[in-house]
């Protein structure tokens, strides 16, 4: 998967956390939490790649 699939899948499951949420009661249900921790993980996997591509770019010069 390369960055710009990442971001947009990242970006996506950012949106469809903030659509579960029960604005009424601001409940956090099972679904909610799950697409938070899928988030966290995501947004993990993302900073690792830009650091390897970084740590690649600076021992390439």
């Amino acid at each position: 998967m390369d960055s710009k699939e990442l971001y947009k899948l990242i970006i996506e499951t950012q949106d469809s956390l903030y659509k579960v949420i029960d604005s009424n009661n601001n409940l956090i249900e099972p679904e909610v939490v799950k697409k938070s921790q899928e988030l966290d993980r995501l947004l993990n996997e993302y900073k690792q790649q830009k650091d390897l591509e970084r740590r690649a770019q600076l021992s390439g010069k």
